[in-house]
């Protein structure tokens, strides 16, 4: 592997050559001691998530720095903005926080230098997503300005995510078939997991004879579940063009919806009788969803504070192709069957959120809890007088 020394001496200029001997002397290393914030869905719960890390810097040669401040910053890109040639329109970036370190100061050679930050983000923060309107990241920036003037700037993407807590709730549906003598049932839980897997119960049942003297028999020929995701974001759109096209300032949100997990379990039924009616049980798991997502290149967000300007809301929906056949009970050797089929499809709002069993509790243990203060002391690093 090449060397980054060997390559800056084959940089044509001498500022070049100054500029990559520079950014050889110092590297920096993230330090986060909260990898990944849980923003929490309900000011009521609690203040906020901390974030506490460090910065630090390494040396290799002795560096005179006029400047070193450290910003987080929320960048949105939105995928498709009102003017898609305007960068303005395209990517906005809102400042969080912003700490400085370090004023006019000389950092000696062959030392590790920490520089602590915290903040706490507060619950109207939006979650790291991907989606197909609308990315959101969180951006650390450090920016290290050299007494000569030269910046060197380092970046590291913050992740960001929403815990969504529900009460377990199982939910039953049941519904009649129009048009035939069947009834439906289904029973799944709400509440979605992103790393575990989800159980569904579907049956139908009929009375053994239909009405007016008919035998009505029936056939599941194919079973399809899919999850569905809609998404609902502003426009992007910057300041410029807002007073320019005020014609578009009643289309300023926009939504879209996609599938972003699918399969068909095994058509394997099992069929209960009584003397009254007949029922076709099936069972099944699907998931985990994360890494069903993952096999199709797709991703999901969790979100659903009602706080946040970003709407993401997700269905499951299950899909029931039968295939009937009818005839007349009192002559039935003599009468042709009817083929009919019909497709049963069911939707139901669910919850997808990346909240394990037995995490709640542990996440709001802490959270009331004021952050460190850090006080840096000026002997800590050593100055030179010439």
């Amino acid at each position: 592997m090449v060397s980054l020394e060997y390559v800056s001496k084959l940089l044509p200029s001498k500022s070049l050559r100054k500029l990559a001997s520079n950014r050889l002397a110092v590297s920096m290393q993230w330090k986060l001691q909260t990898p990944v914030p849980l923003i929490l869905e309900s000011s009521e719960l609690s203040p906020g998530t901390p974030l506490i890390g460090e910065a630090i810097l390494d040396t290799r040669k002795d560096l005179d720095i006029k400047t070193f401040h450290l910003t987080l910053r929320l960048h949105r890109h939105y995928k498709k903005p009102l003017r898609s040639n305007c960068p303005d329109c395209a990517y906005d970036y809102v400042q969080l926080q912003r700490w400085a370190f370090v004023q006019s100061e000389i950092l000696p050679a062959n030392g590790k230098y920490p520089f602590i930050f915290t903040a706490r983000l507060d619950n109207d923060t939006p979650p790291s997503v991907t989606t197909p309107l609308l990315d959101l990241t969180y951006e650390l920036t450090a920016e290290l300005i050299l007494a000569t003037g030269e910046p060197v700037v380092w970046k590291h993407n913050l992740e960001v995510k929403r815990l969504l807590y529900r009460p377990e709730i199982l939910r039953v549906i049941s519904l009649a078939i129009s048009g035939t003598p069947l009834n439906a049932r289904l029973s799944s839980e709400q509440i979605i997991r992103l790393n575990q897997k989800t159980q569904v119960d579907f049956s139908l049942s009929k009375n053994r004879h239909g009405q007016g003297g008919e035998i009505y028999a029936w056939e599941a020929i194919g079973v399809e579940w899919r999850l569905e995701e809609r998404v609902e974001a502003p426009l992007g759109i910057c300041g410029r063009h807002a007073d320019q096209d005020e014609s578009e300032s009643s289309r300023q949100r926009q939504s879209v919806s996609h599938t972003i997990a699918k399969g068909r379990p095994r058509n394997e039924w099992k069929v209960f009788q009584s003397d009254q009616e007949t029922t076709s049980t099936l069972s099944f798991e699907y998931g985990p969803i994360a890494k069903m997502v993952a096999k199709r290149h797709k991703s999901c967000a969790c979100e659903e504070a009602s706080n946040s300007t970003l709407r993401i809301s997700h269905d499951f929906v299950l899909e029931v192709s039968l295939s009937a056949v009818t005839m007349t009970f009192d002559k039935a050797a003599d009468t042709p069957a009817s083929n009919s089929s019909r497709i049963i499809r069911i939707r139901r709002p669910v919850i997808i959120t990346e909240c394990q069993d037995n995490t709640f509790d542990n996440t709001f243990e802490n959270l009331g809890e004021v952050l460190p203060v850090y006080t840096r002391v000026e002997s800590d690093l050593p100055v030179y007088f010439v």
